[in-house]
C-alpha cells in the first residue's frame, strides 16, 4: 500500500493490517480484507485513469505510425487497457490514433482472456482482415509479447529500460531499446 501511495498517489483511509487486529472472527476478517482490497483497487484505477490523459507517446511511435500510414499498411491497437482509458489517451495523441483502423481493448466483449492469452491479437487480426502470421506486433510488456507470439504474430519487443531483457528472448522476434531504433527492412517494410 505504501508503494501505491508514494508512486501513484492512491490514498487509503484505513490500513487493513491495522483493521485486522480488531477482529477475531475469520469470516468477518475476510470480509473486511475484501472490502479494503476492493477500495484499494478502485482508488488505484481512479488514479490510473487520471494519469491516462497525461501519457506521452513513446519516442519514435509517431514516426513509425505515420510511415506505415503512408504505405497504406493497416494498423490496429491491441491493448489490455479499458476503452475508457484509451479514450483519455486519445485526447493527447489524436492525430496518431486516427491512423489506426481498429482499437481492441481488454474490456472488449470479443476478448475472453487477457494477455498473455492470444485472444486480443486474434481479434485485432480478424478486424484487420489478415491472418495473425501477417501481423507485426510492437510490445513493451512481457505478457503482451507472449500473447503476440501465442497468436502466431511476429513480435518486436520494446521493453522498458528498467526491465530485464532476458525473459523476452525466447518469445520476441526482435528486441530493441527504443522505437527510434526500429528498421522495417528486416520485415520487408521500407521504413
Amino acid at each position: 500500500m505504501g508503494y501505491a501511495q508514494a508512486k501513484w498517489g492512491v490514498k487509503m483511509a484505513v490500513d487493513w493490517r491495522l483493521d485486522r487486529q480488531h477482529h477475531v472472527d475469520n469470516d468477518h476478517e475476510d470480509h473486511n480484507r475484501k472490502v479494503m482490497v476492493d477500495k484499494f483497487w478502485r482508488a488505484w484505477e481512479l488514479r490510473l485513469n487520471e494519469l491516462c490523459s497525461q501519457v506521452q507517446a513513446c519516442a519514435g511511435a509517431a514516426e513509425i505510425v505515420e510511415g506505415l500510414r503512408k504505405l497504406n499498411i493497416p494498423m490496429a491497437i491491441a491493448t489490455s487497457s479499458r476503452m475508457d482509458s484509451v479514450n483519455k489517451k486519445k485526447q493527447m495523441h489524436e492525430k496518431m490514433f486516427r491512423s489506426f483502423q481498429h482499437i481492441v481493448c481488454g474490456d472488449d466483449p470479443c476478448v475472453k482472456n487477457g494477455k498473455p492469452a492470444p485472444d486480443i491479437y486474434f481479434e485485432a487480426a480478424k478486424r484487420l482482415g489478415v491472418h495473425p502470421s501477417e501481423c507485426l506486433v510492437f510490445e513493451d510488456a512481457l505478457t503482451g509479447t507472449q500473447a503476440g507470439r501465442a497468436a502466431g504474430c511476429h513480435v518486436v519487443a520494446v521493453p522498458d529500460p528498467r526491465m530485464e531483457r532476458k525473459p523476452f528472448l525466447p518469445v520476441a522476434d526482435e528486441i530493441i531499446d527504443s522505437l527510434l531504433l526500429f528498421s522495417g527492412k528486416r520485415w520487408g517494410i521500407p521504413l
